[in-house]
């Protein structure tokens, strides 16, 4: 059985939303107004970086389980989760007022109001976080267009039992079902981007085709879209079929001839919006083959046949083969410019070449490494965050430590508080009427035998005399050393007293007179009964007599070294 595989593109031509079943949770995104943005992220490395505190505050709002505490979930995530990095989806003015009003709910309308902020995503990638077409999506389109160009070229008609008409009729047109439907030899990849991917958060509004309907529904949805523009690629495969299995095959001619019905919906859908007042978009046609997908595509393009279709419309008694309405996407819960609203799902399919098949996966290898890149940088930074969360809850931890210790230690020491304070002053501050008041103070007094109170005030007082000397006196003198005098330091008096002159010791008068080595040889003085004054007087005398001169005899050299040892023994003594 041979196959044949082609790669195509999809380029959106209008907004494009394809529901998955999945929405943003509440813990999961924050809007940032400045930005204009909704940003989703994981709520569980969001959880890591928090405080400790903040995390019991979040578990202590989830654990109540209400409707209002879904209000203060959302007023939580807004207040903490500014300045957290994840996936940025675009918004409009009026969303970010409706966010508001969300955040400002009273509780007899919380759980109405709730119910209509639910925002659909489109399908996406979880490993990536990015949008993508599924295959499915895009081969039950292929397969309504078929089916679409074979009614209309045998004109079937359908059975009378109402309730298996659609699965008769394509059953009928398709000559068999399962294992004989021609489309199971037709096989469809999903579709992933090959050009950067803008999504936005819109809101999709339905309108009456009819003028006396025209007013703008109140029914609205909250739904996020891929905008106009962006490129998608994947793969048809379309293998040849035995015909005892499959009587009419699925050929790529065929389904490329199809692609017409799609064109002709769109010629037929301008024309309906042109009578809204809606302004028509790009026509998917001259960029391609036309095709519709995703939610909100009109009832024509996704049920199974032209004329025969069983539409239900609320308000009729009957089903209908045509739409009564048509949605938009829109900025705006209730838009008054109608001109400003886009259909949904239309998209262009163009068939690629090998060179650009090569290009698009090289894309998509080059976004594959960047989201790796990125990946890394936000584990990196939450490591980081976490590193600090937990360095500044050890400090808090030690400070409250340290707070309650003190606080102990000062019940029990009173003075521990003065001391520490006295201590951090600044020496520049001190001035007598300072000292004075330590002094005169009973308490301090009762404290100067504490450990470092005695030292504390002698600095206290060494820096009052070094800031205004001229001013010291001897009544103040007298003052700081009575306050010291019971107490392990002492104070020395700043007043200068005449100092007697020092008497000279015999011995140095007795050096002094001599006039010649032969006077000290011949004398009584010995060496080992000098002081360290009286030697070093001697050194002099033995300076002016050349017994430190190089050229010096012998006996004079002796008695130069041996003066020299006499007078470092007494220094090392001393």
């Amino acid at each position: 059985m041979q196959t044949e595989t082609r790669t195509f593109r999809i380029t959106l031509v209008s907004p494009l939303h394809i529901g998955c079943g999945e929405v943003y949770e509440p813990t999961s995104f924050v809007v940032k107004e400045q930005k204009k943005s909704l940003v989703s992220f994981n709520p569980f490395l969001f959880l890591q970086q928090l405080p400790e505190e903040k995390r019991r505050e979040f578990s202590k709002i989830c654990k109540e389980g209400t409707v209002q505490s879904l209000v203060d979930v959302y007023k939580f995530i807004n207040r903490e989760a500014q300045n957290v990095s994840g996936v940025s989806v675009a918004v409009g003015e009026d969303f970010i007022k409706h966010y508001r009003s969300i955040l400002e709910l009273e509780r007899k309308s919380i759980g109405r109001k709730l119910n209509q902020f639910s925002i659909g995503r489109t399908a996406f990638n979880p490993v990536e976080d990015l949008p993508y077409i599924p295959g499915s999506t895009v081969k039950g389109s292929l397969r309504t267009a078929v089916l679409n160009k074979r009614f209309r070229a045998g004109k079937k008609m359908l059975p009378r039992e109402q309730e298996k008409q659609n699965e008769q009729l394509q059953e009928e047109l398709l000559g068999g079902s399962f294992s004989s439907d021609p489309f199971s030899r037709v096989k469809v990849s999903d579709f992933h981007p090959v050009s950067e991917v803008k999504r936005a958060v819109c809101y999709a509004v339905n309108i009456k085709k009819k003028p006396k309907d025209r007013a703008v529904s109140s029914v609205y949805q909250i739904v996020e879209i891929v905008e106009p523009g962006a490129v998608f690629q994947g793969m048809i495969s379309v293998s040849e079929a035995s015909s005892k299995h499959i009587s009419t095959p699925v050929s790529f001619d065929e389904i490329e001839q199809a692609l017409d019905f799609f064109g002709g919906e769109w010629t037929r859908e301008t024309s309906e919006i042109k009578e809204i007042g809606v302004m028509p978009g790009p026509s998917p046609v001259g960029q391609g083959l036309p095709l519709r997908l995703g939610r909100h595509s009109g009832a024509e393009c996704v049920t199974s046949v032209d004329e025969k279709r069983q539409i239900k419309i609320i308000g009729k008694p009957r089903p209908l083969n045509y739409a009564t309405t048509i949605w938009f996407s829109s900025h705006k819960k209730k838009p008054r410019n109608l001109a400003q609203l886009h259909p949904f799902g239309w998209v262009s399919l163009s068939q690629v070449n090998e060179a650009d098949r090569v290009a698009g996966e090289a894309f998509q290898i080059r976004q594959s490494e960047q989201l790796k890149v990125e990946r890394e940088k936000q584990r990196l930074h939450l490591v980081e965050e976490k590193k600090r969360i937990e360095e500044e809850r050890r400090a808090r931890e030690e400070a409250a430590s340290e707070k309650q210790r003190q606080e102990q230690e000062d019940r029990q020491f009173p003075w521990k508080p003065w001391l520490r304070q006295l201590q951090s002053d600044d020496a520049s501050r001190w001035n007598w009427g300072e000292l004075n008041r330590i002094l005169s103070r009973e308490d301090i007094h009762g404290w100067r035998n504490q450990e470092g109170v005695a030292a504390a005030v002698h600095k206290a007082a060494e820096c009052t005399y070094n800031n205004a000397p001229k001013k010291w006196s001897e009544e103040r003198d007298c003052l700081v050393r009575d306050w010291l005098k019971e107490t392990d330091s002492s104070w020395e008096s700043k007043i200068k007293q005449a100092q007697p002159e020092e008497q000279l010791s015999p011995k140095v008068v007795q050096i002094q007179a001599m006039e010649s080595l032969d006077t000290y040889t011949a004398g009584s003085l010995k060496l080992e009964d000098l002081s360290l004054t009286e030697a070093r007087e001697l050194r002099v005398k033995f300076k002016e007599w050349g017994c430190d001169k190089g050229s010096a005899k012998k006996e004079k050299k002796m008695l130069w070294k041996a003066l020299n040892r006499r007078i470092r023994k007494l220094k090392e003594s001393a």
